[in-house]
């Protein structure tokens, strides 16, 4: 089994980087390659137990596609993703975890997987899979800390989603409305790697 742990620090509060890692809304965004604007009156929708996330990816003609499904959730501190389907993995567990810091938030993500590819091709792909996982994970972290360290969290949370006071408060108070079942299709968080890689 393969394991990638990753560690970014964003200087916002806890429940902040937890409800933007956990708002199907701000997924959606990622899907669409750009931290567009949302209505005005859209309501924050949390992802629960039980809604899955569709992941792409392309590495070496290779199509890595997969899709997991949120098994535990512990507001404000963490989250968890296990593997529904795929091609290429056999196993595959996310773990989020935010941590409040004096300065911010450090958050930080701990994946354990296995492929299905056995002998010579297993060695030949294991390289190519941990670099695409690495780098999508490094990705969408960096987007979550520039959203969550600016004003553009509020498209995501509300206007009024954090009482005025010590900016890294990590207790504000919070109404939401959960609707089961969503399934969340990050089909062109690609357009943002290929992006990346060309710039």
């Amino acid at each position: 089994m393969e394991i990638i742990r990753l560690t970014t620090w964003i200087a916002a509060p806890e429940e902040r980087c937890f409800r933007l890692a956990t708002c199907a809304t701000f997924h959606e965004a990622l899907a669409r390659g750009a931290m567009r604007r949302v209505p005005k009156d859209l309501e924050e929708t949390p992802l629960i137990g039980g809604d899955e996330l569709i992941w792409p990816g392309h590495r070496a003609g290779m199509q890595l596609r997969y899709t997991t499904r949120i098994v535990a959730v512990r507001p404000t501190g963490y989250f968890r993703e296990v593997l529904v389907t795929s091609r290429h993995f056999v196993h595959l567990e996310h773990d989020h975890h935010f941590t409040t810091l004096n300065d911010g938030t450090r958050v930080r993500d701990e994946v354990r997987y296995s492929l299905l590819s056995p002998g010579p091709a297993g060695l030949l792909v294991s390289p190519l899979v941990r670099r695409y996982l690495t780098s999508r994970i490094a990705l969408r972290n960096q987007i979550l800390k520039v959203t969550a360290e600016s004003d553009v969290w509020r498209r995501y949370l509300g206007e009024s989603a954090e009482p005025a006071g010590d900016p890294l408060d990590s207790n504000p108070g919070r109404s939401t409305s959960r609707n089961k079942g969503n399934k969340v299709s990050t089909e062109r968080l690609q357009d943002w790697e290929m992006a990346q890689h060309h710039r």
